[in-house]
């Protein structure tokens, strides 16, 4: 039986039996999974726990399931090598020191660019975690605090350590922390305070990518929004989550009838001409307030709209 010690790159060959140890109780199944294969495709992972591959206690467990120590996780044989990550490269390198919010000894804080994945995929050979990884030595365990989606740019917390993470996504998941958003909106957004509540159920397209529709039957989901300027036929909006279900902001904005402009998933039933083609998802990270000691003391973090943003703003103010 191994330990997460003594082998972080399992045997392809065969199974393997992994103990959970103390720094790993409360750690989310997949999560503690992808710390060991950090080349396999996050959606390679769900599947084999779908199957039934991976066993906690010879037991089938969901993604989300929580370790407890003494636990054995039973994983299969996968095709694993480092080598399978792409080098990071200089401009992306550069990219991801220059977009430091800020840094502790225990997680850093970053400005997403849109258009950059957060973690490997089925059409993404590197995405932002395996590249912070290769930025610095003491970089190299980091671990996603939580998601954005790939389109999405703005602030994401890294964490350095598993004790930080255990920490931060318990914030997360009791709402102790707050995520505010920027969009740009297409149609008049009239309200200038409103809070949208939807319940929200995964889904899947005919081509069998993930959506998320508006389900009474689904997990409950609550956003308010706040308007900031409208164009008229756009809206620049202000969006903070009060819970984090996935695409929220996004399908909340669509199910108002203001679909965020660039989104193609979910779409706006019109399109002004005026706003020209969508060059990206126009939904920025603008801030997040969260602890960032253990002792809980919280700091806002800003991050700066980049110029394709900043350029769809300059060009509304001016038609």
């Amino acid at each position: 039986m191994l330990t997460t010690d003594e082998n972080s790159e399992m045997q392809a060959s065969k199974v393997n039996f992994v103990a959970v140890e103390e720094a790993q109780v409360g750690q989310r199944l997949d999560n503690f999974l992808m710390r060991f294969f950090r080349s396999v495709p996050r959606a390679h992972i769900y599947r084999l726990i779908r199957k039934g591959q991976v066993r906690v206690d010879k037991k089938r467990c969901k993604p989300d399931y929580k370790l407890c120590v003494g636990e054995v996780v039973r994983v299969p044989p996968v095709r694993v090598s480092s080598s399978n990550i792409p080098d990071i490269g200089t401009i992306l390198k550069e990219t991801l020191l220059n977009s430091i919010l800020f840094e502790t000894d225990d997680c850093i804080v970053l400005n997403k660019p849109s258009g950059l994945a957060v973690h490997l995929g089925t059409d993404v050979n590197l995405g932002l975690i395996e590249g912070v990884r290769q930025v610095k030595p003491d970089w190299a365990k980091a671990e996603l605090a939580h998601r954005l989606d790939r389109g999405t740019s703005g602030c994401i917390i890294i964490s350095k350590n598993n004790q930080y993470l255990r920490f931060i996504q318990d914030k997360f998941r009791t709402q102790a922390l707050r995520k505010e958003y920027i969009a740009v909106v297409h149609g008049d957004w009239l309200d200038t305070c409103v809070t949208v509540q939807a319940a929200l159920q995964k889904d899947k397209e005919n081509s069998g990518q993930a959506i998320v529709r508006v389900n009474k039957n689904g997990k409950f989901a609550k956003t308010e929004f706040h308007l900031k300027k409208s164009f008229g036929y756009a809206s620049l909006i202000k969006a903070v989550p009060e819970t984090g279900r996935t695409h929220q902001i996004r399908v909340h904005c669509q199910y108002s009838g203001h679909a965020i402009v660039g989104d193609r998933k979910y779409k706006s039933k019109q399109h002004d001409n005026r706003l020209g083609k969508a060059s990206r998802l126009y939904l920025h990270s603008h801030a997040i307030t969260f602890p960032t000691t253990f002792e809980g003391e919280s700091i806002r973090i800003t991050a700066p709209m980049d110029e394709s943003f900043s350029d769809l703003l300059k060009h509304l103010n001016e038609v």
